[in-house]
């Protein structure tokens, strides 16, 4: 590598890097000092320690990023601090008293076409982020079009300044993170960590100066191509042609949304082959039995099950996003897709159907009906999905471990990878209140009131305890916390202490700069209510639309 150094490697072992010579002062050196990263039982990055930095990393149930540190050993508070939230993102800078808050909309941090930035509690202020086909974010611009941080970056992801010259190692760590990188984040979208010139790719640490990763891919996706045998290469050697957003498999932008289908073939693939080793390890005579022809046909048929699931998923979208009828409908065509898949493989096709439905349904009530810190469990959601496909097969007279497979397929390619319907949020401007989707539209509207007698809807007044409208901010609410209230309950509350109509949920503060608290949604016969919510007659509508998301949103912007 002309502008690094030179690669060496074993003469036994010729395929085998066993160092490299780097060249004095090359743009991708700081320094010698050893690199250290320790890694969870999962296999992310829990330390990461270099150049007098050590970043610590926490993680939540389903593997996401809670939390980044980074600390020096010259500063007792940490040097900076990334919390995350969903959509939601909040960067503490110790040493210069500073806090950025980013709330990416229409989409996550890889897909949003937009973003509100606040510095210092100060005003939100939108943001357009422009990507090139590669999903790395090259410009961002405010809400008048006016780029106030451009990137570029070399084919590997070395950043580099806007005339084409790379950064140097020392660049990057003189230079403000947010002047560096507005979003903290850039080639393909991954958070780019400056104090160690590395790349967090979700799964797996990438080195953007050599291209390598830094550990490696624990799975073989294309065993008829050579280049996926180097388990710590990028892409295939080929980052113009695929790029990689969880560090483990590679999308193909050849075709739009062909991406999406080859990972489902290839999760598919390590799903049918994994189960049908566990089947033989616990077979009478265990591995004696192994035969790799019937080996290669359950991953053959993984892959092909793999691609209906996903499908399915991609057709019905979020969990719960189409109420229980469409959950039923989802279940209905993944037992359909299974039947089908059992039928060519010689089985029975009832089999397949009822493992396939019976795992769908199993995975669906889950999701949904499964306290929050249980369903958002991934090990519970396989595990459940996985023994209710296994024993259903088995009951209708089907392979076991078939059947496992079915169910494990759903959960991962479907329910998990689309998620619990979360993707709607409200928003409330003082005349209307509005459900909205993850892309931004508008899904339906209502007329809605906050405030008493002069100050209903009067932004102004929105400070003034017990009269005004509910203050600006992010306010949440959860689905088990809604009360439904009969006839005579209604007429009773409106007797001793106000009108809430047929449905109220508390909201709960998310952020805002008020001190005041005891907020509600609700409906009721008289419009206004100090510090709540007041949808009237339509409250109902409301509590249809959100009523299976576990979390809701509501923004409150005058």
């Amino acid at each position: 590598m002309s502008n690094i150094g030179e690669m060496r490697y074993s003469s036994a072992r010729p395929y085998r890097l066993t160092g490299m010579t780097l060249i004095e002062g090359a743009v991708a050196l700081a320094d010698t000092t050893i690199q250290r990263i320790t890694y969870a039982s999962f296999d992310r990055p829990l330390t990461i320690s270099g150049n007098g930095y050590t970043a610590t990393l926490t993680y939540a149930d389903d593997y996401s990023r809670t939390t980044m540190t980074v600390r020096t050993p010259m500063l007792k508070d940490p040097f900076f601090k990334r919390t995350y939230i969903g959509n939601y993102e909040a960067d503490s800078y110790g040493t210069q008293r500073k806090n950025i808050e980013r709330y990416y909309i229409g989409g996550d941090a890889y897909s949003a076409p937009a973003v509100y930035v606040r510095v210092n509690s100060g005003q939100w202020k939108l943001h357009y982020i422009y990507r090139d086909y590669q999903g790395s974010v090259t410009d961002i611009t405010d809400a008048f079009g006016t780029v106030v941080h451009r990137m570029r970056y070399s084919p590997w992801g070395k950043l580099l300044h806007t005339d084409g010259t790379p950064y140097t190692r020392s660049e990057e760590l003189s230079t403000d993170y947010d002047r560096l990188l507005l979003l903290g984040r850039g080639y393909t979208g991954h958070e780019y960590l400056p104090w160690f010139g590395l790349v967090n790719m979700n799964a797996r640490l990438y080195d953007p100066a050599i291209g390598r990763f830094l550990s490696p891919d624990p799975y073989v996706q294309m065993p008829d191509f050579s280049q996926n045998f180097n388990r710590y290469s990028y892409c295939l050697n080929n980052p113009l042609k695929f790029t990689d957003p969880s560090g483990e498999f590679f999308f193909s932008f050849l075709i739009p949304g062909l991406g999406t289908f080859i990972d489902a073939a290839c999760w598919g693939a390590v799903i049918g082959g994994a189960t049908y080793t566990a089947s033989v390890a616990m077979s009478s005579g265990g591995f004696s039995n192994w035969n790799w022809g019937q080996f290669a046909k359950s991953m053959g048929f993984g892959a092909a099950s793999g691609i209906l699931t996903a499908g399915i998923g991609q057709a019905f979208g979020a969990v719960g996003s189409n109420g229980i009828i469409g959950e039923a409908y989802r279940a209905l065509s993944h037992g359909a897709a299974n039947g089908m898949i059992t039928r060519i493989q010689g089985d029975n096709f009832g089999t397949g159907f009822v493992s396939g439905g019976l795992s769908s349904l199993a995975g669906s009530a889950f999701m949904i009906y499964a306290p929050a810190q249980i369903a958002a469990n991934i090990i519970g959601n396989y595990a459940f999905s996985g023994l209710v496909g296994g024993v259903s097969a088995a009951v209708t007279g089907g392979d076991f471990w078939q059947g496992v497979t079915i169910g494990l397929m759903t959960a991962g390619l479907n329910h998990l990878q689309q998620g619990i319907n979360s993707r709607l949020s409200l928003a409330y401007d003082g005349a209307k209140l509005s459900v909205v989707d993850k892309d931004g539209s508008v899904i339906y509207s209502t007329s809605a009131t906050s405030g008493k007698g002069e100050h209903m809807n009067n932004p102004a007044s929105q400070h003034i305890e017990n009269l005004g409208p509910i203050p600006e901010g992010e306010y949440s609410y959860k689905n088990n916390k809604w009360q439904t209230m009969t006839r005579i309950q209604q007429i009773k509350r409106l007797i001793l202490g106000g009108d809430w109509g047929t449905h109220n949920v508390p909201l709960e503060v998310v952020r805002n700069n008020s001190a005041r608290s005891g907020f509600y949604l609700h409906g009721g016969l008289f419009k206004g209510s100090a510090g709540c919510i007041d949808v009237g007659a339509n409250i109902g509508k409301i509590y249809s639309l959100t009523r299976l998301q576990k979390i809701t949103y509501v923004y409150v912007n005058y």
